[in-house]
């Protein structure tokens, strides 16, 4: 058995630890929101072409999408832990989310900041 076979039984039996990695999920992406912020003020530019326009209208509204988007899903995940395919769907939120968390961190050091006035 291959160890993504083992991790997926493993969340399939434990319904702890998976209730954690869609938590993790939620905390990386109000993370990944943050950190969004913090890029934009700096000079940087959204590249989810779903959140840009929201980015524009209000970052209150991409920040709502994002919220409510990403914990619906976590909840279809959740409700949908039997199959092999949410699972996946899980996990690969974690690492996707993991993935832009480091993405933020390279950005925020190589991107010059603005002076505060």
């Amino acid at each position: 058995m291959g160890a993504l076979s083992r991790i997926l039984f493993g969340l399939r039996d434990r319904p702890k630890a998976l209730q954690r990695l869609l938590i993790a999920v939620n905390l990386l992406n109000i993370a990944d929101y943050g950190l969004t912020l913090i890029a934009l003020e700096s000079g940087g530019h959204e590249a989810n072409p779903l959140l840009r326009p929201l980015f524009v209208l209000s970052p209150v509204w991409a920040g709502v999408f994002k919220l409510v988007a990403v914990l619906a899903a976590t909840l279809l995940v959740w409700e949908s832990r039997r199959y092999r395919k949410a699972l996946i769907v899980g996990l690969g939120a974690l690492v996707v989310f993991v993935g832009l968390l480091l993405y933020h961190m390279l950005v925020l050091v190589f991107i010059p900041r603005r002076p505060f006035h």
